[in-house]
């Protein structure tokens, strides 16, 4: 059972840099394997990884509904098939690490049918690795923590400018707020 660390906060935080860090740091330290997962659908993970971008989810679900309605679907394979074939195409395997993106939304704001493809391909995989790195979108909902029964959520926040008012109080740059839903 994997040891999911899913980073949410606010939209310019440094939450993929840390994710990266976090990932190099598990990589260089012996924890392996690791998943590392770009629940952004402005993703970029891959970049602060030195990887090219996988084919994501969101993409995967446009192939198919296009394949659908064109008639392009393997013959000889149903729809459930091609659609377990391609989404386990999206496990991109790297080195050291492999990554799962999630991509693109189905609208503006919409990203209900693309986290339910992330959570089911995290139940699926997870059990591969010993972490789970998940980069979540800006805010504060966390896609992993449906599915990971050991997992933590670190929420990156940044304070205001020194001398100013600091709405989490305290002096540091940058106050780091850990919490566990679950126990690690």
């Amino acid at each position: 059972m994997p040891y999911t660390i899913a980073v949410a906060g606010k939209g310019g935080t440094g939450k993929t840099t840390l994710c990266g860090i976090l990932i190099d740091w598990l990589i260089k330290t012996g924890r392996k394997p690791v998943l590392a997962v770009d629940a952004d659908a402005n993703s970029n993970l891959n970049e602060v990884l030195g990887v090219e971008a996988p084919v994501s989810l969101g993409d995967i679900r446009e192939e198919i509904a296009h394949a659908e309605a064109t008639g392009a679907v393997p013959s000889g394979m149903s729809k459930q098939d091609y659609m377990e074939f391609r989404f386990n195409a999206a496990l991109d395997e790297e080195d050291d690490f492999d990554m799962l993106v999630m991509g693109r939304t189905q609208g503006k704001g919409c990203y209900c049918f693309v986290n339910g493809l992330l959570q089911t391909q995290l139940q699926k995989f997870s059990g591969s690795y010993q972490y789970v790195v998940v980069d979540n979108e800006a805010g504060w909902g966390i896609s992993a923590g449906a599915c990971c029964p050991r997992w933590m959520c670190c929420c990156w926040c940044p304070t205001a400018a020194a001398g100013a008012s600091r709405p989490w109080g305290g002096s540091p740059s940058w106050r780091r707020s850990w919490a566990s839903s679950r126990s690690i």
